[in-house]
């Protein structure tokens, strides 16, 4: 069939033209919708009119979202219940996805309101965040609502200037948290992202690398792709991920005609080992991977959650252009390029479709070749004068054996034929366009699981809602001034933006609410889909979870044993750019590098690290440390002397052989106390001492155990006995050193000096002080148990701690004191008769608790637990051991081994020999003085006095002759005094001869 047409542009189809879907009501809906994806200029020289925008590639889901709003207009009109006396209407633009048709639609929008004819109340729209944007500002200067239902920027959160936008899907912070809810549950630290150079790829992307960051993940690199980038900036971004290997998944904010250019590139790069985190641009298009899927296998999607409106799968079954009420052009269009036929020319009061694809300006060649001939034997359009139009020149050819011309068929008011200039002659077979099509087999056609047609629907019935409350409103309950309520017949656009903002509503068959402010402030709900190769060619998008942002806690719930990776199994795959450190270390970053590209050290002594991949170590509390792995904190061991450790029983031993020796000495002394060495000795303060002796040696064993508040009250007495002990020693040489030293004066006074009550009760005063001391401590400043778990990494050291270091002191300076006398004493006496050199051990003994006390004292200032509370118990038992040692022993050793020794005709020779040593000096120093004359008298003079010294002794051990002291007898007296030594008196001056 052979065609030669040049037609001028037809009343009726001038009309459809405009391209917009348009119906009459009391109040008119405005729509934009992508009816087309492309955009393209037309005469950009200007020679023959103003520049025309073409819109191309037709986009068929956009074509559902329109009739989703036709649909939930219609059922709000059929509604009697629901805005009730008012008839919606609608208008319905393309937007042709892009910002210079959409801006031409808003100012036609917003014209009628300048010439003040209808305005259009409430519009919804647009797909995209840059259409949304642009548009906004136009309508909101006329306050009129602006309801978008796909433009997710979070720019037009900006209410100052986007002041009438609002929203029925999350913005892209609710998108960039759920995907970063995604990388934190999998514990991926090392992301590539790929974002489109746009407001939403650049938003979004932007928002998940700062959630990143915080999240203490790294981005290995972020590349913005350009819309028509070349094929060397996708080579660039793709050979990227073939350098590093361990970027196992790539966070994507992309559009899919982009997304599907970079799957390309990674096939041809043979990349298949990745995950790709899927953006709601894409996540739902399988399409996008079409031959590629074993590319994308294992990509988990995150997408908008679905709704069902019901009744609208039949909706859109039933729409077809042969039928009058769903005719436009935009279904027109689609259903030419869907079924690949075309729409009969023919005008019959609009039972018929015109097709729309005539230029208004002028016919072209490549339009004459998509002009649509009549059906086979139907007849031809133009023989019956029923078309309007210019035709130059038509040769049609309505059937094999029928040709007509129709020539020079003018349009100019009265039937005046005349040439025109365009004729053109063209051939082609094209099928007609058959009513037996229908919707549900084109692209635009969906039976279930709505998402952006679900939220076109939502746009609607939120408009709706806000018009049944301002109809339905009754003064003074309205939300304008002062209660009052809107007219709705002269409803301002102002009014209806008031009421809208502020609805709540539920819908759906779930009754979930819905709230314009919910999607402003990160609480969208999104669904998780993972993408799992068919076994045969395909992919298959599973529902694995849903993340919902408004969820106090469990915001993302997975159901993990449904995800399928890319290598088919159910093991999460790693991303990191290091290996976690195992357990016991921790990361340390390497200069210039990101902070998860890191080296592992050991944690510090005290510090675990008990996860594997750890940022720090941990230190352990107090009273643990770490173990030797350094994977857990184990308790320190308490250290103190336990009875059954070996230093305890060191201790133990050393106590039994001092109580044993004590009791021994004790025994013989009992057992031999009327010997005479053993009566010389002061036999009560000798058995006073013993005992003083024995209780510190008891005491030792205060030591052991683990330290308590009774332990340590019993340390702190233990100083009592050793103090009793100093101050029987302390009478002893001061008595000894007042009798043999002394000059001749008051025997009552040298009496009295030997009396046993005033010895015992010296001893006992000293002791007391040393009593009264410790119970002020114990009262003002009690000790108290402490648990050092400063100072060692692997021990706690208990021990007992004087919180008084004042009081703790000055009892130690007390009993140095005390000490320091005797010693001082004792020193004095040193040249005294051997039988009285029992103040040459005491000096030795003082001499010993001196040196072994002042080693105590440094080394107790480094020493803590368990070696302290030991090493004070040794101080205490050698200073005591040398006490009994020194004291005692060697009168044992008289009264056991030399028995020859323990008489009296012994005692009185020692006693002798000193008075003649020290007449003998007597006679030196009489020799050297110059007055010879007085010699002998000095010499008489000593002699007496040494005489007095023993009449003194005798006197002491026999108070019957005590007379004998009054008088200044000779020397043959003393023997007469010693003959006395058998009365049971008692002396401690009087030592062991050796």
């Amino acid at each position: 069939m052979v065609v030669s047409l040049v037609m001028a542009r037809e009343t009726e189809i001038l009309k459809t033209s405009t391209k917009r879907i348009y119906k009459n009501g009391d109040i008119i809906i405005g729509g934009m919708f992508p009816f087309h994806s492309e955009l393209h200029r037309d005469d950009e020289s200007v020679e023959s009119g103003p520049i025309v925008h073409v819109c191309s590639s037709l986009f068929p889901e956009g074509y559902r979202l329109a009739e989703a709003m036709i649909f939930a207009l219609e059922e709000i009109n059929n509604n009697p219940d629901f805005v009730p006396g008012i008839k919606l209407g609608y208008d319905i633009r393309d937007t042709c996805s892009s910002v210079a048709p959409s801006a031409e639609t808003a100012i036609d929008f917003i014209k009628s309101a300048i010439l003040g004819s209808q305005l259009v109340k409430a519009v919804v729209g647009a797909s995209l965040s840059s259409v949304s944007m642009a548009v906004n500002p136009i309508f909101g200067t006329y306050n009129i609502p602006f309801v978008s239902y796909g433009s997710t920027s979070t720019l037009l959160q900006d209410r100052l200037r986007y002041k009438t936008f609002m929203r029925t899907i999350p913005s892209d912070l609710s998108q960039s948290l759920a995907m970063i809810e995604l990388i934190r549950r999998f514990g991926w630290e090392w992301i590539a992202t790929i974002a489109t150079d746009d407001d939403y790829g650049r938003q979004g992307i932007q928002m998940v690398i700062e959630e990143m960051e915080d999240l203490g993940a790294c981005v290995a690199f972020s590349r913005l792709l350009q819309t028509n980038a070349t094929q060397r900036i996708v080579e660039e971004i793709v050979t990227l991920l073939t350098k590093d290997p361990s970027i196992k998944v790539i966070a994507t904010f992309i559009h899919p005609s982009e997304m599907r250019v970079i799957l390309k590139e990674a096939t041809r790069q043979n990349i298949t080992d990745r995950i790709w985190l899927a953006c709601e641009a894409w996540s739902d298009n399988p399409d996008v991977a079409h031959d590629m899927y074993h590319q994308v296998d294992g990509t988990l999607g995150i997408v908008l959650s679905q709704g069902h409106i019901p009744g609208f799968a039949e909706y859109l079954r039933s729409v077809s252009p042969f039928t009058t009420e769903h005719q436009n052009p935009f279904l027109t269009e689609m259903w030419e390029k869907e079924f690949e036929c075309k729409m009969p020319l023919i005008h019959n009061n609009g039972k018929t479709p015109v097709s729309p694809i005539l230029n208004p300006r002028k016919v072209k060649e490549e339009d004459a070749n998509n002009l649509t001939p009549p059906a086979i034997g139907q007849q031809c359009p133009f023989s019956n004068g029923t078309v309007t139009g210019r035709i130059e020149k038509i040769n049609l050819t309505c059937s094999d054996d029928h040709t007509e011309n129709l020539e020079n068929l003018v349009d100019d008011g009265g039937g005046t034929n005349s040439t025109g200039p365009e004729i053109l002659s063209t051939q082609y077979t094209p099928p007609i366009c058959s009513d037996s099509h229908t919707f549900d087999q084109t692209k635009s056609y969906k039976g279930s699981n709505y998402r952006i047609t679900y939220n076109v629907y939502l746009a609607v019935y939120a408009i709706g809602q806000a018009l049944d409350s301002i109809v339905k409103c009754k003064e003074p309950y309205g939300r304008l001034e002062n209660g009052s309520c809107p007219n709705v017949t002269s409803l301002q656009p102002w009014q209806l933006l008031k009421y809208l903002r502020n609805i709540t509503f539920l819908h759906g068959t779930e009754g979930i609410r819905y709230n314009m402010e919910d999607n402003e402030e990160s609480k969208g709900r999104y669904e998780i889909n993972n993408w799992q190769k068919a076994r045969t060619d395909g992919i298959n998008l599973v529902p694995v979870g849903f993340f919902d942002g408004g969820a106090e806690t469990n915001k993302l719930v997975l159901r993990d044993y449904a995800i399928r990776w890319n290598d088919g199994s159910t093991k999460i795959p790693i991303s990191v750019c290091t290996t976690p450190c195992p357990l016991g270390t921790r990361r340390a970053i390497l200069d210039g590098r990101p902070p998860c590209c890191f080296e592992c050290v050991p944690c510090a002594e005290g510090e675990i690290a008990n996860i594997t991949g750890a940022v720090f170590c941990t230190t352990c509390p107090d009273g643990y440390w770490s173990n030797s792995d350094k994977s857990n904190c184990i308790e320190k061991t308490l250290d103190y002397i336990e009875w059954t450790s070996p230093s305890g029983i060191t201790l133990e031993v050393l106590v039994a052989i001092g109580v044993t020796l004590t009791l021994l000495c004790s025994g013989a002394f009992i057992y031999h106390r009327h010997t005479p060495i053993i009566k010389a000795c002061n036999r009560e303060l000798s058995y006073l001492m013993l005992f003083y002796l024995l209780c510190c040696y008891v005491g030792c064993l205060a030591y052991l155990g683990l330290p308590s508040g009774i332990l340590c009250t019993i340390r702190i007495a233990n100083g009592i006995a050793y103090t009793g002990c100093v101050a029987i020693l302390f009478v002893k040489t001061q008595r000894l050193v007042s009798i043999f030293n002394a000059r001749l004066g008051s025997s009552r006074i040298r009496k009295k000096l030997a009396g046993l009550m005033y010895q015992f009760l010296t001893v006992f005063t000293f002791v007391f002080v040393h009593v009264t001391l410790v119970v002020i401590t114990h009262i003002v400043a009690p000790p108290i148990v402490e648990r050092n778990t400063k100072i060692s990494t692997t021990k706690t050291y208990v021990q007992c701690t004087p919180t008084s270091q004042g009081l703790a002191l000055s009892r130690s300076i007390y009993t140095w004191i005390l000490a320091g006398v005797c010693l001082f004493f004792a020193f004095r006496a040193r040249k005294l008769p051997n039988n009285f050199n029992e103040a040459k051990f005491i000096t030795f003994a003082m001499f010993m608790y001196f040196s072994v006390w002042s080693i105590y004292y440094p080394v107790s200032l480094w020493t803590y637990g368990k070696l302290k509370a030991l090493s004070q118990a040794i101080v205490i038992f050698v200073s005591s051991t040398f006490i009994l040692v020194c004291i005692f022993l060697p009168k044992l050793y008289i009264v056991l081994l030399k028995p020859e020794f323990n008489t009296k005709e012994v005692l009185r020779q020692q006693i002798r020999k000193h008075s003649e040593r020290q007449s003998s000096k007597a006679d030196m120093v009489a020799q050297t003085d110059t007055c010879v004359s007085n010699a002998g008298n000095d010499k008489r003079n000593n002699i007496v006095m040494a005489d007095k010294s023993v009449e003194l002794l005798g006197g002491i051990i026999a108070p019957h002759a005590e007379n004998n002291l009054n008088s200044e007898q000779t020397v043959p007296t003393k023997s007469i005094a010693l003959d006395k030594y058998n009365s049971d008196n008692h002396s401690s001056i009087v030592g062991s001869p050796v």
